[in-house]
């Protein structure tokens, strides 16, 4: 009798624990989509750096190692959805939320960052992901970029006195997206390179429009065609536009979503379809 009750009170524990977790995937998730939707800059990027408050950056590192690496091998892009379970009740009720596994690093762009560096280029990665994760993806030898550390830019966070990681970004920092990204480029990259702006500008959002639009000088901006419904669109008219130019300031990249691969096209394929895409028009 012992045993019996023993093994259902263990059965019970662990859905409990399975209910849990359910429970916070389900809504973290949603969570993210909810605060960069409607909080925009300032409340929906720092957030997630939060999440890893008390930790080490060598804790953020390893685990964003392990993320990358698992992410990368998984070998299957899907949307996946997450409901939160009924058997936990909440306030909010059942939620339901998403996101598309799968993780790529074209064989096409680690090849062009090396092209570059071969030839006196300096390639720099800004992005508005927390700067340990980024670097980890840019920087280690075993995911082929090949970047240094100091040419890594991200979002920057308070430690204390014992390194850990506090819910509060550096002050003085920018925002890397958006008007942020592109003040990161004339303070603190313009004045180490004779006050030039970039050769060239890479991006896929509206958190790189601003860049783009603003530093004219750059002789080519390849946007990555997500078909996005924003103001990227702006910038596939514009390549659109010019596609029959000889040296066109802007260019679509396609992408097969269902693959994690570059196309030879400026048209994209969106994940779950086969039908390609060019310009989302609003």
């Amino acid at each position: 009798m012992f045993s019996l009750v023993y093994a259902y009170r263990r059965k019970n524990e662990c859905n409990l624990t399975q209910f849990i977790y359910e429970e916070f995937a389900a809504k973290i998730r949603l969570f993210y989509t909810v605060i960069n939707g409607d909080f925009k800059r300032k409340a929906g990027y720092p957030w997630m750096t939060y999440l890893f408050a008390q930790r080490t950056s060598e804790d953020l590192r390893q685990l964003a190692y392990q993320s990358i690496s698992y992410w990368l091998q998984y070998g299957k892009f899907e949307r996946v959805t997450l409901t939160s379970p009924a058997e936990l009740p909440s306030k909010a009720g059942v939620i339901v939320s998403h996101y598309d596994t799968g993780l790529a690093f074209p064989t096409e762009l680690k090849e062009l960052y090396h092209v570059l560096k071969a030839n006196g280029i300096v390639v720099y990665v800004i992005s508005a992901s927390p700067v340990d994760v980024v670097q980890v993806a840019a920087t280690h030898p075993d995911f082929g970029y090949g970047l240094d550390n100091e040419h890594v830019i991200g979002m920057y966070y308070n430690k204390d006195e014992n390194g850990l990681i506090q819910p509060c970004m550096q002050p003085g920092k920018n925002i890397t997206k958006g008007p942020g990204k592109t003040a990161v480029i004339t303070e603190q990259l313009m004045p180490k390179h004779n006050e030039k702006q970039p050769l060239m500008l890479f991006g896929d959002s509206t958190g790189d429009y601003d860049m783009m639009v603003e530093l004219q000088e750059a002789k080519l901006c390849v946007l990555f065609n997500r078909y996005m419904n924003d103001d990227t669109q702006k910038l596939a008219r514009e390549a659109f536009d010019t596609i029959e130019d000889a040296n066109p300031r802007v260019v679509l990249q396609g992408r097969d979503e269902n693959k994690g691969s570059l196309r030879p096209s400026e048209k994209t394929i969106l994940l779950g379809t086969q039908e390609e895409v060019l310009i989302h028009e609003a």
